[in-house]
């Protein structure tokens, strides 16, 4: 399948990204350190993820896990649709976002330090990555800033925006973003959610 360019209104929309730390993992657990949700640019319904950290190989922090297929909502129905929606994976023929080298199966996201923040642009993401949706549509691209939520404890939060065309995950990493609408603490749902699982023990 051929996916079509995106109109410039198109580009310019924005998603939500936010993560906080799983408090109640214990020690050695293979359990996700980032539990969190997310949606695509000018969506409405957020997906449920989950990440891990991990040290590539020149010892920078970076993160990987998936998104849920079903969506964040109280619509049974549409959550039954959504599982029986084909899961699809991007066609990189048409890889147009200059993302040949990055490659994500369906519903993947990976998070990277952004190498192109430093004390002259203090502004900038603190980590980059990408999400596949699993629906033929490009990776979307996330950009992401570290904080501390009401505890303390590091906080993820962002935002997922279309990649633009002509400019590869390099150059959009190093574009100058300022995180001025960036929300620095946990919607109040999200705390309650965390406070449930920590009581089930998942």
């Amino acid at each position: 399948m051929t996916t079509q360019p995106m109109d410039q209104t198109t580009q310019q929309q924005r998603g939500n990204f936010i993560a906080g730390l799983n408090r109640s993992k214990p020690l050695g657990s293979k359990r996700p350190d980032f539990s969190g949700r997310l949606s695509a640019p000018g969506a409405g319904e957020q997906h449920a993820f989950a990440l891990w950290a991990n040290k590539d190989k020149n010892g920078n922090t970076y993160f990987s896990g998936r998104i849920d297929r079903m969506p964040i909502t109280d619509d049974v129905n549409a959550q039954i649709e959504a599982l029986t929606k084909p899961v699809v994976d991007y066609d990189p023929t048409d890889l147009m976002q200059g993302s040949a080298n990055l490659t994500l199966k369906p519903y993947e996201v990976v998070l990277f330090k952004n190498g192109f923040k430093d004390t002259e642009n203090p502004m900038r993401p603190d980590y980059w990555g990408r999400v596949n949706m699993g629906n033929n549509t490009p990776p979307i691209a996330i950009s992401v800033w570290l904080r501390q939520d009401r505890y303390k404890n590091p906080l993820l939060t962002g935002a997922t925006t279309f990649p633009q065309p002509g400019k590869d995950i390099a150059t959009e990493a190093g574009m100058a973003e300022t995180g001025s609408e960036i929300p620095f603490d946990l919607p109040e749902g999200q705390e309650t959610t965390r406070r449930k699982s920590s009581r089930s023990g998942r």
